[in-house]
Parts: structure tokens; C-alpha cells; sequence
């Protein structure tokens, strides 16, 4: 019998476990493992028995009482021992779980899709779609979707608007941060805060603000719509073809520019059509013309 109050410690009851091993090289090959709690097949747990079962284990300075547990399944009343097999999922039943759960997340989306559709106007979802896509891409026809950013490169100023891109990314301000209105009323003065330093894009940047101030909407919507595009949705052409069909078009833009020389003229814009990989607007091909109006035989030889 014993004297006194024995010194006794509780041991909890294993849990079943899974063992990941993980390859890590930091300094040279490291072998690291995590022990993660591993679940347990649907209705099944990890329950104590009786009091009266627990075993009371000896040792050199203390006893220690290891609570003893089984697992049940609360559905059929099967029970098992630890020294029975686990009852876990295997391989091919979590991947199939998975596949069941993704077709669900599946079925929810579209249902709330439709929900959606039911519930507000086809005009409504239409603009909302191109309102969060404007800060992505160009989705949709003439001016619908189009960024600060292509604005610029369509007005022709595309190192311009690489330098503004560049400045946001290096101070970490998203270009959704800026607006037409802003670049536009920008001051000579503050050119700085958009990443604008150079003398000569500066003078680009300037001439952008007076250029497109003077534009109205509707010029501008018209003289930023590309010339070599799809007509209309239904166009069976690819980008690549509405581009090499444009050769008649750019040919009377540069004959404004280059009175004479009219074979190497032609010569020059084959080029351009069969070498470009996006369409052109009219305002950019305009200030490439003004750009080197001066200099006749440069438009021939620079590209567009």
C-alpha cells in the first residue's frame, strides 16, 4: 500500500500522426521533419476508456497512469484498438474528396452566376465587368477598358508611359493611383512626382498635356481608336491580318509627310505592317509623322 500522496503524471493518449519529410538546403543538404495531426475517417474518434482500465505503469521515480483509448465509429458502433489499423483515408480517397469538393466550389459559382444574372440588369453586369478590368487590359471594343497607361502609348508616347510605370513600381503605388484629369492638369513644376525627369521626356510629356487638351471626347475616342482593328465583334479576321490589310491606310498618313520617293514610301510601310505585332491609332502614327516632320527621311528608316 502506498504512504502518502504518490507522485503520479498523466500521460495523454496518442494521437495518430503523419510524418512529412522535407528536403531543405540551407548551407548544404538539411533533412527536416513535421509531425502533423493526420484526420480521422468521417464519424469516426479517438475516445477514452473507463477509468477503470487505465494502466498505472511504474517507473524509477514516479508512476505514471497512461489513460487507455479507442477509436469508435459513432454511426455503426465499430470500435478499435490503437493496435488495430488506423482508421484513416487513403491515397485515392483524399484525392477523390478533393475532386468532389472542387466540383462543388464549382457548382456554387455558377449558381451564384446566375443568381446574379436574375437579380440585375444586363447593362448593370456588363459595366461592372469593364470597370474591374480596366485596370487589367484592353477588353473590349474602341475605348471600352482602355488604362491610363495604353492612352499614352496609343497618343504615341510610349517612353513616356514606361517611365511613369516604372517610377509607380519603384515607390510601390498601383497605376490605378493616377487619372487622365491628373496627368493632364500636372504642372511643368511637378513632373517629378510622376518619374518625369529627363529633359527630352519632359518635352514628350508636355506635349501630350497640349495635345490632348485640345481634344474633345469625341475626338478623342476617335483619333485613340486603332485603324488596323477588328471592325466589329464578328470580324473573321486575326489581329495579324487586320494589320497587313492596313498598308493602304498608312500610305495616305506618310504621303502628307513625304511628297516624293514614293516606291521607298511603300517600301517602308511593308515593312512596318509585316514586322508589327499590335495595331496602330491614328493619334500615334500622327505624332510619329510630327515628331520627324523636319526630317522626312527618318520616318522611313525609324520604326513605328
Amino acid at each position: 500500500m502506498l504512504q502518502g500522496k504518490p507522485n503520479v503524471a498523466v500521460v495523454e493518449a496518442p494521437r495518430p500522426v503523419k510524418l512529412q519529410l522535407k528536403s531543405v538546403s540551407v548551407g548544404g543538404p538539411r533533412l527536416s521533419i513535421r509531425i502533423t495531426h493526420q484526420p480521422l475517417c468521417y464519424s469516426w474518434a479517438l475516445v477514452p476508456v473507463d477509468a477503470s482500465s487505465q494502466a498505472v505503469v511504474p517507473t524509477s521515480q514516479a508512476l505514471v497512469v497512461v489513460p487507455e483509448t479507442k477509436f469508435v465509429n459513432e454511426l455503426t458502433g465499430e470500435e478499435r484498438s490503437l493496435r488495430d489499423p488506423l482508421p484513416m483515408y487513403s491515397a485515392r480517397e483524399i484525392h477523390l474528396i478533393r475532386k468532389i469538393q472542387h466540383r462543388w466550389m464549382v457548382f456554387k459559382a455558377i449558381r451564384q452566376a446566375r443568381l446574379q444574372c436574375l437579380t440585375s440588369s444586363l447593362p448593370t453586369l456588363v459595366q461592372n465587368s469593364i470597370d474591374r478590368g480596366k485596370s487589367i487590359a484592353f477588353i473590349g471594343y474602341k475605348m471600352e477598358g482602355v488604362t491610363l497607361m495604353q492612352i499614352l502609348c496609343r497618343s504615341g508616347y510610349a517612353e513616356v508611359a514606361q517611365c511613369i510605370q516604372d517610377h509607380l513600381h519603384a515607390i510601390k503605388k498601383p497605376l490605378t493611383s493616377l487619372s487622365l484629369e491628373y496627368l493632364l492638369s500636372l504642372p511643368k513644376e511637378e513632373y517629378e512626382k510622376v518619374g518625369v525627369i529627363q529633359t527630352h521626356m519632359a518635352r514628350d510629356f508636355k506635349e501630350f498635356q497640349t495635345v490632348f487638351k485640345r481634344l474633345t471626347p469625341a475626338e478623342r475616342e476617335k483619333k485613340l481608336a486603332f485603324f488596323n482593328y477588328y471592325t466589329d465583334p464578328y470580324d473573321p479576321r486575326t489581329i495579324q491580318e487586320c494589320i497587313q490589310q492596313s498598308g493602304e491606310v498608312l500610305m495616305k498618313k506618310f504621303s502628307r509627310i513625304l511628297k516624293t520617293g514614293q516606291t521607298r514610301t511603300k517600301q517602308s510601310i511593308q515593312q512596318i505592317v509585316d514586322s508589327a505585332m499590335f495595331p496602330h491609332s491614328h493619334l500615334q502614327v500622327e505624332t510619329y509623322l510630327k515628331k520627324y516632320s523636319d526630317k522626312p527621311e527618318l520616318i522611313r528608316v525609324r520604326a513605328l
